[in-house]
């Protein structure tokens, strides 16, 4: 396994159903100390979401936030 900094979460594939082999996704954390930041991805049929989650510690005087994002794979006639 590889060694992490601290605050950081090497985060953790998952799939899209049970039985399936195969990844469509991951969630990962990392702790700033002043804010955390938790991120989690998905994919299915070419379509790549990806949201992220800022929470603000207490006295840091930081606001909490989300963000998503779309990314879509065109067909190269090459891709399945």
């Amino acid at each position: 396994m590889l060694a992490a900094r601290p605050g950081t979460d090497l985060g953790h594939p998952h799939v899209s159903g049970l039985g399936s082999r195969e990844d469509s996704g991951f969630t990962a954390r990392y702790d700033f100390g002043f804010r955390e930041l938790s991120l989690a991805a998905s994919e299915a049929q070419g379509l790549l979401i990806i949201a992220s989650f800022s929470t603000g510690r207490a006295g840091s005087g930081r606001s909490s936030g989300f963000k998503r994002e779309s990314f879509f794979r065109e067909r190269d006639g090459l891709s399945p």
